[in-house]
């Protein structure tokens, strides 16, 4: 069961099947989209959210914890085509990039203070980010995927 808003004016209400993308922060924190625009963050004692992040104009369907800063969320709009960096110890959004094409998927570098994105419609990419400049370190085009997920092969 999740708590999710079907609306931002709405009262929260339960629904079941209803989250897009789930990610756990060193078990303390979590976020979850659902319904579209709608972001909240939770922390592990709360019954509520503690945040509700609606900036984003379009399905939010991609968000990644930062390995590297404790509280720093990425997320990753469909039609919006936008990735924005939120201090979920604050609330405010610090930082956001336009992608040129909608944002399907977001990983952080274990190792480097670096993001993956994969897109889809347009342009069918996966871009790495250096943060927080946001500036492209790589642009792999229409890649093709093993069937068991470990290799991808790009022209």
């Amino acid at each position: 069961m999740a708590l999710c808003i079907a609306h931002p004016e709405a009262e929260i209400e339960t629904y079941f099947n209803t989250i897009f993308v789930f990610q756990v922060e060193n078990d303390k924190f979590f976020a979850f989209s659902c319904f579209g625009i709608l972001l909240l963050v939770w922390n592990q004692h709360s019954q509520q959210p503690i945040l509700k992040l609606t900036e984003h104009t379009a399905a939010v369907k991609a968000i990644a914890w930062s390995p590297h800063q404790n509280g720093l969320l990425a997320s990753g709009g469909t039609a919006d085509q936008c990735i924005c960096f939120w201090n979920t110890t604050s609330g405010n959004q610090i930082n956001g990039v336009d992608t040129k094409s909608q944002v399907c998927n977001l990983a952080w570098s274990k190792n480097v203070n670096e993001l993956v994105n994969s897109h889809g419609y347009s342009q069918n990419q996966i871009m790495v980010w250096n943060y927080p400049s946001m500036a492209k370190v790589a642009t792999l085009t229409l890649p093709c995927i093993s069937p068991d997920g470990q290799t991808i092969v790009t022209d």
